[in-house]
């Protein structure tokens, strides 16, 4: 018969496990992440383009700019030439 065992772990014990991990499980780690939470980052993108669009008119650049900022916020960076594709 299998045990059960059960953590309770804050975020920054979570953290400090995370650091322990090699390379390629904090990659695998992200990748899941990114996966789990892109509804709520698309809805945060969306609303704030809604928000703007009702003040005055938008840009596609402003619409750019405002992803950009989105996924630096949710701390998913990447190149304005990557970005692009």
């Amino acid at each position: 018969m299998a045990s059960k065992i059960t953590l309770e772990l804050n975020s920054a014990q979570i953290e400090a496990l995370v650091e322990k991990l090699p390379v390629a499980e904090k990659i695998k780690l992200v990748r899941k992440l990114e996966s789990e939470t892109w509804p709520e980052r698309l809805d945060d993108v969306v609303l704030t383009i809604r928000k703007q669009f009702k003040k005055s008119s938008i840009s596609d650049n402003d619409i750019r700019r405002l992803c950009e900022a989105a996924r630096l916020r949710t701390g998913h960076e990447k190149t304005k030439s990557n970005s692009r594709h």
